[in-house]
């Protein structure tokens, strides 16, 4: 066979191949539900699980950590072993009975903004410090008789202070600059109608 006769066989095949595929694409008959059951049997079976089971894990995730796509600070009442900041898995490993009494607020773990709370009724606002963070917004806060250890990768926070506030809206600054500090309230009221509000001007 020719050079030009080899090129025409070959050309003729693949023509009639490539038309066999879209007839039996259009029309589906053979082999195309040869190859639908070879795929359903091996393929799905393989990798729809690993899609569906990738799905399962994420709604369980969500389900355990509903706050972890939340970026803004909120208040919350404290739990056991609850995660500090809406950002990061850190809680608290010691002492955590003390704070179950207590609200949260729940910040970004390096946020630099101020917070702006209003309040309903006098509260007592405690701060869980760390040493290397500038704590010279504490100076006029008291000391408590119990530590806490809410261990980051850049900041352990150990001491804890606090001090009393009137009703009206409060401004707390974040903490840092390695870390914010965590923020717990005693003496809420009426959470529903307690605020994060906007930045006063």
């Amino acid at each position: 066979m020719n050079k030009f006769k080899k090129v025409t066989f070959n050309s003729v095949i693949l023509i009639f191949f490539f038309t066999w595929g879209m007839v039996t694409l259009n029309y589906k008959i053979f082999p195309y539900n040869f190859i639908r059951i070879v795929k359903d049997n091996t393929y799905d079976k393989i990798f729809k699980i690993v899609e569906k089971k990738t799905s399962i894990n994420f709604v369980h995730y969500h389900n355990k950590y509903p706050d972890f796509a939340w970026r803004k600070p909120y208040i919350d009442k404290y739990r056991k072993k609850m995660n500090i900041w809406v950002d990061r898995h850190y809680y608290n490993h010691k002492n955590d009975e003390k704070l179950l009494n207590f609200y949260i607020v729940k910040n970004l773990r390096h946020s630099e903004e101020n917070i702006y709370i209003n309040f309903l009724n006098d509260v007592e606002i405690y701060r869980a410090i760390c040493k290397i963070n500038d704590n010279s917004e504490y100076s006029n806060w008291e000391m408590v008789n119990f530590t806490v250890a809410i261990i980051g990768n850049s900041c352990v926070h150990t001491k804890v202070v606090r001090k009393k506030f009137k009703r009206g809206v409060v401004v707390l600054k974040s903490g840092g600059p390695v870390s914010s500090d965590p923020i717990f309230i005693q003496g809420i009221i009426n959470i529903d109608k307690t605020k994060i509000v906007e930045k006063i001007k």
